[in-house]
């Protein structure tokens, strides 16, 4: 059984005001879509450059010619980096947890979203 731990105080402190669309790309992932391809300036590698539809962040993914892959770079937008005050996955759940509007049940949840007719994978 994992170990339960209380949110860091100065994690807490900060995430309490960190912007929505920052957390929800910590919490669940961004939203990338792809931009397109491009030659490095050196010519010997391609860039497929994607941006995140929520939060703005830019993911460059080096390949080489022959689809190697070869790494990657991102570029931040402003504010989206937390200096100094270490911040894990456990504190970004619970901040999202103390956001969250949280239902009894999952009838409950899409009746009060107006989806009480939705049907579970697609069908």
């Amino acid at each position: 059984m994992a170990t339960r731990r209380r949110l860091d105080p100065p994690a807490a402190q900060v995430l309490h005001d960190y912007e929505e669309t920052f957390l929800d790309c910590r919490a669940d992932g961004h939203l990338w879509r792809r931009i397109g391809f491009y030659r490095h300036a050196a010519g010997a590698t391609v860039i497929l450059r994607r941006r995140c539809q929520r939060c703005g962040t830019v993911r460059n993914n080096e390949w080489s010619l022959k689809g190697e892959y070869l790494g990657n770079r991102y570029d931040y937008p402003d504010g989206y980096r937390i200096p100094v005050v270490p911040v894990h996955a456990f504190d970004v759940r619970v901040e999202s947890l103390r956001r969250a509007t949280v239902y009894g049940s999952e009838a409950e949840m899409l009746t009060a979203l107006g989806n009480n007719g939705a049907k579970r994978g697609g069908k």
